[in-house]
């Protein structure tokens, strides 16, 4: 069996199974054009199966099973509801419907937006992902907008093969731009040069392996030399990660660029750089979006944040704090602040919320400290949500300033450096299933360390406490969120390396993290010394800010302050002596103006005990990142006076009665300013308020715009794909009514089409030998020209066709003995309908003259035939011809008859010559076989043939040569036979030369 017939046999078995792999083809605006050139170069017995997503108009019908059809030999239909997919077949997605596969089945929903927008390509990549996993390819061809960015990356995070069309060679480049952005693609070409890169592809060695194979020991050993040259290169360790799913990803690469054996690839590797970056972005692509696995985080909105919420608020004076580690590009840190927010503003509290979001990517962490999002995100944010926590910028969802301040980014490679700490939540979702399991119970260990006691951790879905079950309570086994218990220590923390950021824990009391297991302990015992010390040391002081009000307060002040009557005020000034806070207000004034401090010795204050001394100070506090002043006001010894005080006291500070009462005029008028001041805050607070709503309307017919907007660009793309559809149909149409223009002005047949009503549509320019017509006849009822056409019964022919519709012929005699043959059609439409009548007038002369002259021949023919009848019987001649090749006799009836035979008894030259007289029969051989050699010109003999009676007769056969073949060979001979005896000429006695014989 020759390998051609191997190659058919595969083939035809590829045919009867389920495909290889699955290409999911998303296009958009100028996608034709992408689709065309793509399926131009695609083999039809390729053993794929192709499905093309476009963004399509719902209210037309959609020509592109036509047009693709034209452009290749595989079958191209529409997707039916519930049919199984098949190898080398082009499936459709139908206008008004959304595309999912399942278990290899498509299956079709009706059309359903998200915002006035439709993502069907998204929806059918994710399907796509799900079910066919690493069997799945992705193609991102010409459109406009995002969809595909998202749909691709989940392709690409199950192990399948992302191409993007290259921007310059698409119509609209927003669609190949965003992928590329985001970083799936895993080739970039042209339409063209796709289907031999997806052939090289699905081709590899590795293509059709197990995907869950373990790896042999040969491959482990060069997969640690491969890790070992990765984290030499990009400084991250994979060698803690699963091997298996390491392999995997090693392996799609060598597939990507056709690399056989593990052995190249690291030789590879070793000598291009760029290949161990793309190697470190495969390895590390996450896996996230906004609102993954919704029941999980509705669990998280229920059961977590109101109790957190309720205990911050209990101590507001620390934050919130949450970690989300290995938090990818963002979507889920987002996610979590969006519920917090949300929460907060449903039970009416606002605190201090600080997430810490960490990842090793640093790619990652840049697109998700950026916030920018593609808009194909509307498919997982409900809508309610995406107006409120994001605004549009073009082709992107950014997140609003607010939920970005509750956020802080940070590089932070889990499995080395040390953790966050006094976390009251802790979110890793789908990282530990990656890792080995010893590593799982390390990191959970160290979780449990970073957590408050009962603080909580949200895990993914496919993860578990696995050996850690010791350190936290379930609270919801389902949506994986558990409870920290706090006091089990567990002495795996320790195996975690040291880093920079373990002393940046704590360096205010140059305590270093991570060394015991009784660091929390240990700080409350420091923060107790420290207020200790501050209570011994520190004199009585307070800071206040640029408008006097008391900020906090160290030490006992409630010797030197006075709390007025009235309303409760924090103005320092407003809890002094009268004289000392004027003194306060001054020396503000001073040290702001020069900086520095200013120190007041021997101040005198009235107390309930009687007049005392103290020492004041007012000293300046400028640091960045605050833009404002805050001052520090220090009191400090109290003691009687004596006379030699008193004495001091009035060469010291002396204020008259007059200056004593200009401040107290001062003192009335800056309240009575501050009071004003109050009322024109209180004002603007309203008229700002009025501003606030306003704007709030502003925004609301803000979004309502962008969503129209939105709207009428998802309608402008479908509209520009059926435009598309419509521009290659007018493309065709064009060229086939170039073709009918010249079929027209070169035809010699007439053609007359008329409408319901018998009026003339159009006619073929040799129509005019038979009518009289000319261009503005057009619309001009055909009756009107029935009376120059030399048949009256036209217009009942028109009628009755239209009526009965059956075609009537008819030949007609013109003028110069002309004629014409009439034949009248019904005028049929693409859709079935009669719409009028079709008159076809064909020149006829010739034909009715070589008509006529056969007539002639036939009559001389059958003459004669009468004639050779004739002489036949008078001459007792039959005609026989033998066709030499094909072994096959025919004659004339006569031959048999005079023997007494029928022609069904005698079939063969060898019936007739078993009837040769014995003496006859070598006479008779001889010369028919120096007629087939050659050597004789004719076949001439005198023999006798047997009856059936069993007598014999005389005959006299003659035949020629009349057919030979290219090597001059005879096929053909014919002859005729004389019946001797009916003639009267039988001889009595004939000479052996003539007779052959008695």
């Amino acid at each position: 069996m020759n390998s051609d017939s191997i190659d058919s046999k595969s083939t035809a078995e590829i045919s009867n199974q389920v495909p290889r792999f699955v290409v999911g083809l998303g296009a958009s605006a100028g996608g034709l054009d992408s689709l065309e050139k793509f399926f131009k170069k695609m083999p039809p017995d390729n053993g794929l199966a192709f499905v093309v997503v476009q963004h399509l108009s719902p209210d037309y019908k959609s020509m592109m099973v036509e047009l693709l059809s034209k452009h290749t030999r595989m079958k191209v239909q529409h997707a039916v509801d519930g049919s199984l997919i098949k190898p080398d077949t082009v499936y459709l997605i139908p206008p008004k419907k959304q595309l999912t596969i399942e278990e290899g089945k498509l299956f079709l929903v009706e059309q359903a937006t998200v915002s006035g927008i439709n993502l069907p390509i998204d929806i059918f990549f994710r399907s796509l992902a799900r079910d066919q996993e690493s069997q799945a390819i992705a193609v991102i061809l010409s459109g406009t907008g995002t969809d595909g960015t998202l749909g691709g990356r989940v392709v690409k995070e199950v192990g399948g093969y992302v191409l993007v069309q290259t921007p310059e060679s698409a119509q609209f480049d927003g669609m190949p731009k965003s992928a590329i952005q985001t970083g799936i693609a895993d080739s970039i070409l042209t339409p063209e040069n796709m289907p031999q890169e997806i052939l090289r592809y699905v081709q590899h060695p590795y293509a059709s392996r197990l995907r869950n194979e373990p790896p042999s020991s040969d491959e482990e050993d060069v997969l640690h030399r491969l890790l070992a040259l990765l984290r030499q290169e990009t400084g991250v360790d994979f060698t803690e990660y699963k091997s298996g799913s390491l392999l995997r990803r090693i392996q799609r690469r060598m597939g990507v660029i056709q690399i056989s054996t593990l052995d190249e690839y690291l030789q590879y590797l070793s000598t291009n750089m760029a290949e161990a970056h793309l190697l470190h972005s495969e390895l590390l692509i996450g896996v996230t979006r906004f609102f993954r696995d919704t029941e999980a985080f509705d669990k998280l909105r229920e059961k977590v944040l109101p109790e957190l919420l309720a205990a911050r608020k209990q101590n507001s004076q620390s934050p919130l704090r949450i970690w989300v580690s290995a938090c990818s590009t963002g979507e889920e840190v987002y996610s979590l602040a969006i519920l917090l927010a949300e929460a907060m503003e449903r039970h009416q509290t606002f605190l201090n919320i600080k997430i810490f979001a960490s990842d090793v990517d640093k790619n990652a962490l840049n697109i998700a400290s950026s916030g920018r999002y593609p808009a194909s995100i509307i498919a997982d944010v409900p809508v309610q949500l995406l107006g409120k926590y994001f605004f549009k910028i073009g082709d992107y969802y950014q997140v609003v300033e607010k939920l970005r301040k509750m956020v802080i980014f940070a590089q932070h490679n889990l499995l080395r450096d040390p953790p966050f700490h006094k976390l009251d939540l802790i979110s890793c979702r789908n990282m530990l299933i990656y890792v080995q399991s010893r590593v799982q119970k390390r990191i959970l260990s160290m979780f449990s360390f970073a957590l408050n006691q009962n603080g909580f951790m949200f895990l993914g879905g496919s993860e578990t406490l696995g050996e850690a079950q010791d350190l936290f309570w379930t609270v919801d086994s389902h949506a994986r969120i558990f409870r920290n218990k706090g006091d089990v220590y567990f002495p795996e923390f320790q195996a975690v390396e040291s880093s920079r950021m373990e002393v940046r824990m704590n360096s205010r009391i140059g305590l270093k993290a991570g060394i015991g297991g009784d660091q929390p302990k240990t700080e409350k015992l420091i923060d107790g010394i420290y207020e200790h010390l501050m209570d011994q040391y520190v004199p009585s002081s307070v800071v206040i800010d640029p408008e006097l009000n008391i900020l906090h307060v160290w030490g006992d002040i409630n010797g030197f302050v006075r709390i007025p009557k009235g309303n409760l005020t924090y103005n320092l000034l407003r809890l002094l002596d009268q004289k000392v806070g004027i003194i306060v207000s001054n020396a503000i004034r001073t040290v702001q103006k020069n900086g520095g401090e200013i120190m007041f010795r021997d101040v005198q204050i009235d107390t309930d005990e009687g007049p005392k001394l103290m020492r004041l100070s007012v000293t300046l506090y400028r640091r960045r990142p605050f833009k404002q002043d805050f001052f520090i006001v220090t009191f400090n010894s109290l003691k009687e006076l004596n006379d030699e005080d008193k004495k001091a006291k009035e060469t010291t500070v002396n204020f008259s009665e007059e200056a004593e009462e200009q401040l107290r005029d001062m003192d009335r008028e800056l309240q009575h300013t501050r009071e004003s001041l109050q009322t024109t805050i209180e004002e603007l607070e309203t008229t700002n308020e009025e501003l606030q709503s306003t704007n709030e309307e502003l925004m609301s017919a803000n979004e309502e715009l962008q969503s129209t907007n939105e709207e009428l660009h998802s309608v402008n793309e479908e509209l520009y794909t059926l435009n598309e559809e419509y521009q290659k149909k007018i493309e065709e149409l064009t060229n086939a009514n170039n073709d009918l223009n010249n079929l027209y002005l070169t035809t010699n047949i007439g053609i007359v089409f008329l409408d319901r009503q018998l009026c003339i549509r159009n006619f073929t320019p040799v129509t005019q030998e038979y009518f009289p017509l000319l261009t503005q006849d057009v619309g001009r009822p055909i009756a009107h020209l029935a009376g120059s056409f030399p048949y009256p019964n036209l217009m009942e022919d028109l009628e009755k066709v239209l009526n009965v519709l059956v075609p009537v012929k008819r030949e007609v005699q013109l003028k110069d003995d002309r004629w014409c043959q009439l034949e009248v059609k019904p005028y049929q439409t693409i859709e079935n309908h009669i719409d009028g009548a079709v008159l076809v007038l064909l020149d006829i002369t010739e034909i009715r003259r070589y008509r006529r002259k056969q007539e002639e021949l036939m009559e001389e023919i059958e003459l004669s035939n009468k004639r050779m009848t004739l002489a036949n019987e008078v001459g007792k001649v039959a005609w026989w011809e033998w066709n030499y090749d094909k072994k096959e006799l025919v004659y004339h009836p006569d031959k048999a008859r005079w023997l007494g035979f029928t022609t069904d008894e005698l079939k063969t030259v060898e019936d007739f010559i078993q009837l040769i007289h014995p003496d006859d029969y070598e006479s008779a051989m001889n010369s028919m076989r120096n007629l087939l050699t050659g050597d004789s010109e004719a076949y001439d003999i005198h023999y006798r043939l047997r009856t059936k009676s069993g007598n014999f007769r005389y005959f006299h056969d003659q035949g020629f040569v009349t057919q030979r073949n290219e090597k001059g060979s005879p096929t053909m001979i014919t002859g005729a036979i004389v019946n001797l005896e009916e003639t009267g000429r039988t001889p009595e006695k004939s000479p052996k030369s003539e007779m052959g014989g008695k």
